[in-house]
C-alpha cells in the first residue's frame, strides 16, 4: 500500500532509468566509425571527449528552443567536425543518421527499473516522465509503464523551467506535494520539482556531494529501487541470525 500522502511518481530517464553515457557512447562510436571509412581522406580523429563537448554546446544552444532529435543531432555533429576544422553539412547530417539509427540499439537499464515500475504500476500509482532528452521509451524497454511524457522539445520548455513541472501536475491532477519526482540531476530535476512544490528523490549512483545552492532532496537513493521501500511497496531484507555450532 503506497503512504497517502504520495498520490504520484514522476521520472527522468537519461541517466535516472537508463544507463544514457552507455547508450550514447555506443551511437557515437559507430557514427564515428562510419565517418572515418566513407572519408579516410579526412583522417578524422573524432575522439568521444569531444563528442560530449559537443553534446553540451549543442544543449547550450538548441535548449528549450523546440528543435526535435534531428536538429539536435545534426546541429551536434556540425559542433563535433568543426573542432577537427571541417564544415560538411552532408558528412554532420550522415553521422547523425547513424547516430539515430544506432541509438537505443545498447540500451541498459539500471538494476531494479523494470521491478519498481512493475510494482508501482500494479499498485495503480499514476507514473509519467518528463525530459529534455530524445531517447526513446520503446527502444529502452521502458514503453507502457507511463500515463504521459514530457519532453522539452514538445512543450519549447526546458528542466528546471517551473513550467514544465506544473503542466505535469494539470495532467496528473494530484497536489503538487504528493507528487514524487526521481532525477539524477540536482540542478534541473530536484531543483525544477522543488520551485513547484513537489518532492524530490535524487538518484546519486556515485555517492556526490549536494551541489551548493540546489534545495535538499527529501530522499537520496543510490538506485531507483530504493522507491519501493519509500513507498512502502517493499519491506527492508534483514539477514538471517547466524546459527551457533
Amino acid at each position: 500500500m503506497v503512504p497517502p500522502t504520495i498520490g504520484a511518481v514522476l521520472f527522468d530517464i537519461d541517466g535516472t532509468l537508463y544507463d544514457f553515457e552507455h547508450d550514447t557512447a555506443h551511437a557515437f562510436r559507430n557514427a564515428a566509425d562510419w565517418a572515418r571509412t566513407e572519408n579516410p581522406q579526412l583522417a578524422l580523429e573524432l575522439p568521444e571527449t569531444n563528442f560530449r563537448r559537443a553534446q553540451v554546446l549543442t544543449s547550450q544552444n538548441l535548449g528549450a528552443s523546440g528543435a526535435g532529435p534531428w536538429e539536435w543531432r545534426v546541429h551536434m555533429f556540425s559542433q563535433l567536425l568543426q573542432t577537427e576544422g571541417i564544415v560538411d553539412q552532408q558528412l554532420a547530417e550522415g553521422m547523425a543518421r547513424q547516430y539515430g539509427y544506432w541509438r537505443g540499439r545498447e540500451a541498459r537499464l539500471f538494476p531494479g527499473v523494470l521491478r519498481t515500475l512493475r510494482k508501482l504500476r500494479s499498485a495503480k500509482v499514476p507514473l509519467g516522465v518528463i525530459t529534455n532528452g530524445n531517447s526513446d521509451l520503446e527502444q529502452a524497454g521502458l514503453g507502457g509503464y507511463f500515463r504521459f511524457v514530457l519532453r522539452a522539445w514538445d512543450l519549447h520548455l526546458e528542466k528546471p523551467d517551473p513550467r514544465i513541472f506544473t503542466h505535469a501536475i494539470e495532467l496528473l491532477g494530484v497536489a503538487a506535494d504528493q507528487i514524487l519526482f526521481v532525477g539524477d540531476s540536482p540542478h534541473t530535476d530536484i531543483v525544477g520539482a522543488k520551485a513547484v512544490g513537489m518532492r524530490g528523490a535524487w538518484v546519486n549512483r556515485l555517492g556526490a556531494r549536494l551541489p551548493l545552492g540546489v534545495p535538499v532532496p527529501d530522499y537520496v537513493i543510490a538506485e531507483v529501487d530504493e522507491l519501493l521501500l519509500i513507498l512502502g511497496l517493499e519491506r527492508r531484507r534483514t539477514s538471517a541470525p547466524e546459527q551457533r555450532s
